[in-house]
């Protein structure tokens, strides 16, 4: 385990250790007993799915196809739990039901109802041992929020003995949950379990006593999970929005019963919300860091509507470390911060000192992104520095990962460490412009090599310029001869912008679809166009662009380059423009 500090490795063993002591308690007859739950009869109040619907998602299924996760399954006559699921996401999903919102939207509600409640009433036939996927914490505690949410849609008061079987299969879940929620060695799955939990405690009949056992430890979890500025542990964006959703539907719970939520519900809505607002480009989708896959927009606008700052910038993120420069139309974001603690880590990528830009509503410069749960074999390629637009040396990456059958079971991948020191400075100069100094150690141990980056983006947002510095390491590694190293600058460009070279050498011209053209020009390296992949999109991977910049080091090296808009397009520009961008949706159609 290449990396991994003697006190990150205790720190790992004392909280496994503890969380196996935990579940054993939980798990005794005295625990049983303390909470076990009387079969409520009844549901008190029901949860606001925020989520939005697909009204259409009825119809696939009379037609005998059900699309989850990214897949599609056919399902004809049978049912859809006797399948083979097409993937473990495409199984998660399915027995966390949060599909059920897709039903209830549908205008057939009587049709909607009857396939709901058949469903339901299989799974509860099927699936009473607590084993497999069905049986994961979160995918109960999933499970538990979306029958909570959609009750009407499932409970019939026509049938007693339907309704009990779903209220006591309620019931054991709540149960199930409370004995076991902490068990689990992601952070997200355990605060969605307590999350769960809480919605239950709030929402059936005679559990109020799981309020106030579990409420005070999910408003602990909140402060130990979201950070001061807003941005989850993990410095993942997206796992910010879902756990925001959540949080939302849950507060109105406690409206709903004439109780106070625990202040940290208000203290992490006040920070989180305005990340949000801080992680977005000028399309609306949130940058793609650290296992960012494809943006759902619409979950983004819910979120945004509930907050209070009426729309102002946070200007710093000094504890999720991510840097946003802004002139007019034009944002830069730039990932300049370590990975989080190991436990936490296995979505992490190794991107430190990588940016995104856009222009207007058009992204430019992207990383790969995080894929979708049914395109998982691109997933370690995702995570990788060359997958992000930065430096590399030796085609390696700046994070290394931490290899273990045991913790790569616990946590689901391989957990990544380093770089361990990463400074910022972000500059406001005097001509109007904003910039980022940052340098990271990733590279120090193996290569002796330290990265240090700076980005400038001009007062009018027209231009950004860059530096890539490798430099000797500090201390006795800098001090001795320096091996000859290759590198590479990536540049990932986003599949919507058409790219050539440029007529002069050491230069491409990229064409954006507002018929805008924008220049790259670079010196102290050797410049190539070469292929991309563009992961973090709804539809599947998408085929892409990449400028590099190639040379070797064999000591201090320093690489120059800008990225400009050029004069505003003509009628006969932007009607090439137009002829270029019909050949790339064509090649797209294609892949697709």
């Amino acid at each position: 385990m290449a990396d991994q500090s003697i006190s990150d490795h205790a720190r790992d063993r004392f909280d496994r250790v503890r969380r196996s002591a935990v579940g054993i308690v939980r798990r005794s007859a005295f625990y049983r007993w303390r909470h076990s739950v009387s079969p409520g009869e009844q549901l008190l109040i029901v949860p606001q799915d925020l989520r939005t619907t697909d009204p259409s998602f009825l119809a696939e299924v009379e037609d005998g196809y059900l699309g989850l996760a990214g897949a599609v399954a056919e399902v004809g006559e049978k049912s859809a739990f006797d399948l083979v699921p097409p993937s473990p996401a495409w199984e998660s999903e399915l027995h966390g039901f949060s599909w059920l919102r897709h039903l209830r939207a549908s205008e057939r509600e009587d049709r909607a109802r009857s396939r709901a409640r058949e469903m339901v009433r299989t799974w509860i036939a099927r699936h009473r041992s607590q084993k497999g996927i069905a049986w994961q914490m979160p995918v109960v505690a999933r499970r538990l929020i979306s029958w909570l949410s959609h009750a009407p849609l499932i409970l019939d008061p026509a049938d007693p003995a339907g309704y009990d079987r779903v209220m006591r299969m309620l019931n054991r879940k709540l149960g199930f949950l409370a004995g076991g929620y902490n068990e689990s060695a992601d952070p997200a799955a355990r605060l969605l379990g307590l999350t769960a939990i809480t919605y239950g405690g709030l929402c059936i009949a005679d559990q109020e006593h799981f309020i106030d056992d579990y409420t005070g430890l999910l408003a602990d979890e909140l402060r130990d999970q979201i950070l001061p500025d807003g941005g989850h542990v993990t410095r993942d964006p997206g796992a910010t929005v879902e756990i925001i959703l959540d949080l939302l539907a849950l507060r109105q719970c406690f409206s709903a019963r004439n109780r106070v939520p625990p202040e940290a519900f208000s203290e992490t809505l006040a920070k989180a919300i305005p990340m949000i607002r801080y992680m977005r480009l000028g399309d609306g989708f949130l940058a793609r860091f650290n296992g960012m896959s494809a943006t759902w927009p619409d979950r983004v606008a819910m979120v945004l509507a509930y907050d209070e700052t009426q729309g102002a910038n946070r200007i710093e993120a000094p504890d999720t470390k991510y840097v946003r420069l802004q002139r007019r139309q034009t944002i830069v974001l730039m990932d300049a911060g370590s990975p989080p603690p190991l436990p936490m880590s296995s979505r992490a990528h190794a991107g430190c000192l990588s940016f995104e830009m856009s222009v207007a509503t058009e992204p430019i410069v992207v990383n790969c992104g995080a894929p979708g749960p049914a395109d998982t074999d691109w997933a370690q390629m995702a995570r990788s520095t060359a997958a992000h637009s930065t430096l590399t040396i030796n085609n390696t990456s700046s994070s290394r990962l931490v290899r273990g059958a045991t913790m790569e079971e616990r946590l689901g991948a391989p957990a990544i460490n380093g770089p361990n020191r990463v400074e910022i400075r972000r500059e406001e100069p005097n001509d109007g412009s904003v910039a980022v100094r940052a340098f990271h150690d990733g590279y120090a141990q193996r290569f002796a090599r330290t990265h240090e980056r700076t980005l400038r983006l001009g007062p009018l947002g027209d231009r950004i310029d860059g530096t890539d510095k490798l430099l000797a390491a500090r201390g006795l590694l800098g001090a001795r001869n320096l091996a000859r190293v290759n590198f590479a600058i990536h540049f990932h460009i986003h599949p919507r912008v058409a790219v050539r070279l440029g007529i002069e050498p050491g230069t491409v011209e990229l064409a954006l679809a507002s018929g805008d053209t924008w220049r790259f020009v670079a010196s102290g390296a050797q410049l190539s166009l070469e292929e991309s992949v563009f992961l973090a999109e709804l539809s599947g991977p998408l085929q892409a662009v990449q400028i590099v910049l190639r040379g070797i080091s064999s000591g201090a090296t320093e690489v120059n380059w800008r990225l400009e808009r050029r004069e505003p397009a003509t009628h006969d520009r932007r009607r090439a423009l137009e002829e270029r961008f019909a050949v790339i949706e064509g090649s797209r159609r294609d892949e697709e």
